[in-house]
């Protein structure tokens, strides 16, 4: 969540290929060097990649980090379902960048980094502060050289590298941003796209060509969905990597869940770029593909919390694409991705059921950047299988999942390495059959909406 950030006309644009660090001075024609509109191209702030420039034979250390500060006011459909939520917030979070970069005599530069952010009350609490804890969302190394960049550990896969066209730069907005750690969780409108721990989080091989005339291309496998760590042999959500069935065997005991069920395996992705100009006007397309294949039932014929009959799980095949179009300071553009996916936000390549369909998401905006005032807007819609009979108790169907998003925003860098933006946003949820607010089937709670005005001071060093 929270991918990237403007910090004024001074903004740090980490580029995920060769992690160089450019300084905005002027509008540009070529839409990747400085100047490009942050959320651009799916680059992740501040350290993506470690930026230094290092002497032949030299190692450079750094820790890098953000600080950012809410204050909210909230209308939330959960508030007279749920309660418990108050028409106003404020928060805080951080997060720390960590990292080495070293040069060879002959060039060739390598190091790691890694993310840490606050686990938000996922560790037992001591006191008031226990569940604030430090987890890993990234640990990556890397090699590269003129014939490219190689990655390995839990890093980012290409399509995610690429991103083009989603919006998220102004204000750190959209429905990846910050309005997600404010409101209730049934009400949040999922971010569809594969950019979230799902995949970054896995341990991964990815190598990243250089650019040609314009064009560069990456290429990811992952053969588990099993976590930044070694393999677990005894919990049915992380599981052994080279586990291929549920049922008893050596490496896991049987799972009275579908939850296995529903993992990744051999996550094939692939993802290819064009970034150029005709005459002022800047260009970037990108399209990827992902495809992989799932954990296979070996025998467990039902749940034993409610005996509805196992699904089979189609293999993941998605097809993702991003458009760009910039001129000065301003830009216009998309994304989309579809195929035999249920993404859900924490895991948005997550295999669907068989018979139930495939996911369709897209989002549209626009944005202006001028001197330290940034402006923004962006529209989403995601339609997808959502939740099916298979996770609740006795018969019946459901509709299909649709959500809406819309956003604006307006940012300033009133110092270096500070911003202040203010953003407006609206979502709803809509799923005939399913009650949002209890995660239960039923007739009420099918709708929900949700809307934000947010304040936020951004620092990042």
């Amino acid at each position: 969540m929270r991918k990237s950030i403007l910090a004024a006309s001074t903004a740090l644009t980490i580029v995920g290929l060769a992690g160089a660090a450019v300084a905005q001075t002027t509008a540009p024609v070529n839409p990747l060097v400085a100047g490009a509109p942050p959320g651009l191209y799916g680059v992740y702030g501040p350290s993506s990649a470690p930026s230094a420039g290092n002497e032949p034979g030299t190692v450079q250390a750094y820790v890098r980090g953000r600080l950012y500060f809410d204050a909210a006011f909230l209308s939330d459909s959960a508030d007279k379902n749920v309660g418990n939520s108050s028409p106003y917030a404020i928060g805080a979070a951080a997060r720390l960048y960590w990292g080495f970069q070293g040069t060879t005599a002959q060039g060739l530069t390598y190091g790691a980094y890694m993310e840490t952010r606050e686990n938000n009350g996922g560790a037992t609490a001591s006191g008031n502060t226990g569940g604030a804890t430090l987890k890993y969302q990234r640990a990556v190394g890397f090699v590269a050289g003129s014939w490219g960049t190689f990655r390995f550990g839990g890093s980012d896969d290409p399509i995610a590298l690429m991103m083009t066209g989603t919006f998220e730069g102004i204000g750190d907005t959209t429905w990846n941003g910050d309005l997600g750690a404010l409101i209730h969780s049934s009400t949040l409108v999922n971010w569809p796209f594969a950019e979230n721990s799902g995949t970054y989080a896995n341990p991964k091989l990815v190598y990243l060509s250089p650019r040609w005339n314009g064009f560069d291309f990456g290429v990811g496998f992952t053969p588990s969905s099993n976590g930044v760590s070694y393999p677990q042999t005894t919990q049915g959500g992380a599981g052994d990597p080279r586990t291929t069935t549920i049922s008893t065997g050596t490496f896991q005991a049987a799972n009275n869940t579908t939850t296995d069920l529903r993992r990744t395996r051999n996550l094939f992705t692939a993802a290819a770029r064009y970034a150029g100009a005709m005459g002022p006007v800047g260009v970037v397309i990108e399209g990827g593909v992902a495809a992989g294949t799932t954990i296979k039932n070996g025998g467990l014929t039902g749940l034993t919390t409610s005996g509805a009959a196992q699904y089979g799980y189609r293999n993941p095949l998605a097809f993702d694409a991003g458009l760009m179009l910039t001129y000065g300071g301003f830009a216009v553009g998309g994304h989309i991705v579809t195929g035999a996916i249920n993404p859900n936000g924490s895991n948005n390549l997550m295999p669907v059921a068989q018979g139930k369909g495939n996911s369709t998401a897209f989002v549209v905006g626009a944005s202006y950047v001028t001197g330290a005032w940034g402006f923004s807007t962006s529209f989403l819609q995601s339609l997808t299988p959502g939740a099916y009979t298979e996770d609740f108790a006795g018969a019946g169907t459901f509709g299909k999942r649709k959500e809406i998003g819309a956003v604006a925003a307006v940012s300033y860098g009133w110092a270096p390495n500070a911003t202040l933006s203010l953003s407006y946003e609206y979502g709803g949820r809509r799923q005939v059959g399913y009650n949002f607010y209890t995660n239960s089937r039923g007739t009420a709670g099918n709708n929900t909406k949700a809307q934000g005005l947010i304040l936020t001071n951004y620092f990042q060093w």
